[in-house]
């Protein structure tokens, strides 16, 4: 199985960070192919909204998104998004990947994959849960399957990821 990692979070080293390290163990372990795409590092550039990609045109930007992530994402069976949460929504760096995958819409409606979604915010679960909202609705415009309810975390996770999260990323 391929399974492909976007993490949105800004701090590498932070609980987005844990979260996807662990998840690589343990879906390489089961020998399945993981990349990981740490959006920070990456040079994608805004959507301009100039709607080419609606009419079936080529996207005029040219950048790590359509050379490195679409790509995997084609190849993917399971996308995972890791993001951080600011003022109840998800990361920027998110965002923006999202609003990019609007080029891959019509691919994604005839090309079923399998999504999970792991938030973590220094607020209370239901706060996070309204930046899930956002992520939740994505997945239902592309026709994604979630695979698991959404993975929530409130900051700061311990050093070990938690058992809980452990035991749901086994499942998959």
């Amino acid at each position: 199985m391929n399974i492909t990692i976007i993490n949105g979070s800004h701090r590498l080293e932070g609980n987005c960070a844990k979260f996807v390290a662990a998840a690589k163990s343990i879906f390489e372990s089961n020998y399945h192919a993981v990349k990981i795409f740490n959006l920070i590092n990456l040079d994608i550039k805004l959507c301009t909204g100039c709607l080419l990609c609606e009419d079936g045109k080529e996207c005029l930007l040219h950048d790590d998104f359509s050379m490195l992530i679409e790509p995997a994402l084609k190849e993917s069976d399971i996308i995972i998004m890791a993001t951080p949460t600011y003022f109840n929504m998800p990361s920027a760096a998110m965002v923006n990947y999202i609003d990019r995958t609007n080029k891959m819409c019509d691919y994604f409606l005839e090309n079923h994959k399998k999504c999970l979604f792991y938030l973590v915010g220094q607020t209370d679960v239901e706060t996070i849960r309204e930046a899930y909202n956002c992520l939740h609705s994505f997945g239902e415009i592309m026709e994604m399957e979630e695979i698991s309810e959404p993975i929530i975390q409130v900051a700061r996770m311990p050093e070990e990821v938690s058992y809980n999260v452990l035991n749901i990323l086994k499942k998959i």
